[in-house]
């Protein structure tokens, strides 16, 4: 979900931590991903409720640790996304009974607004705070964390970080597993300000990647992936990346520069110097 490759790129600023260690702390909930884990277990006609059980325990888990949970609920999504809500609603509600008209569109989400409309009252009646954006849960997430309202998001999406969140839980879990199985849960922790200081890699290198790569909202541009792109931010901070995708609009040699660098046999592929991959290899042995 989100940005492709993300994640990826991210992971060696990655700490799995146990969840006793978010005690006193603030978290902005992404309920949308709590609610596609629980449909995900089951199919929907066999366990249609798995969501409410699933939320139950894992609030009252935050609760007992001294967590204080805020839960965010999806507002409208926006257009250029409906073709990726509409494969999810396949997925999260299958074995559900097809509606009459037969028709599924990402603009339809009765069944989705239903089930988070359940959530919410159950919630409320255990004395937790809900919030309900104008569009996606994860822009309101990143909102609130980047204000310093929240400490953190737990969400699965990317997407938080291109909304300009800080930190990020992924991979929320009350159960007991690896490392951390004697401590109850555990949770992977993302804090972007690492990303920044060690490959000067910020927000607006994400939202570049996410136009050139692709996300929920486009495909991106064919033919560039993960290493492309990566390639390309080397020479550029994270404050001029944008600037540069706009001029490339008006000012054609900035692009036939960069495409000129990517394409040069005589220009390391690894460094981005002149010479040959294997001859800095070979020297880099030697030192």
């Amino acid at each position: 979900m989100g940005i492709k490759h993300l994640w990826t790129i991210l992971t060696p600023y990655c700490e799995r931590k146990p969840l006793y260690e978010l005690q006193g702390k603030t978290v902005a909930v992404d309920l949308s991903c709590w609610i596609c884990e629980a449909q995900n277990i089951a199919e929907y006609q066999i366990q249609p409720r798995m969501y409410l059980r699933n939320l139950y325990f894992r609030a009252c888990y935050l609760l007992l640790l001294d967590v204080n949970p805020v839960f965010i609920l999806e507002g409208r999504a926006p257009e250029l996304k409906y073709d990726t809500i509409a494969a999810r609603n396949v997925l999260q509600f299958k074995g559900a009974k097809p509606k009459e008209d037969g028709v599924k569109t990402g603009k339809d989400r009765s069944r989705f607004n239903f089930v988070l409309k359940r959530c919410e009252e159950m919630l409320r009646l255990m004395g937790i705070s809900c919030l309900k954006g104008k569009g996606e849960a994860e822009s309101l997430c990143a909102y609130l964390n980047e204000e310093g309202l929240v400490d953190a998001c737990i969400s699965q999406d990317s997407d938080c970080f291109a909304y300009g969140a800080k930190i990020v839980y992924r991979n929320f879990s009350i159960a007991s597993q690896g490392a951390n199985k004697s401590s109850g849960g555990a949770v992977d922790i993302y804090d972007i300000t690492k990303a920044i200081d060690n490959m000067n890699f910020g927000r607006n290198k994400i939202i570049a990647m996410a136009l050139l790569c692709g996300s929920d909202y486009s495909e991106g541009v064919h033919g560039i992936g993960k290493e492309s792109v990566l390639k390309f931010f080397e020479d550029l901070s994270d404050n001029e990346i944008l600037d540069k995708l706009r001029a490339w609009r008006t000012n054609a040699e900035v692009y036939q520069k960069h495409e000129n660098k990517l394409n040069d046999k005589n220009i390391c592929t690894s460094c981005g110097h002149i010479g040959k991959a294997r001859q800095h290899t070979q020297k880099a042995l030697h030192i």
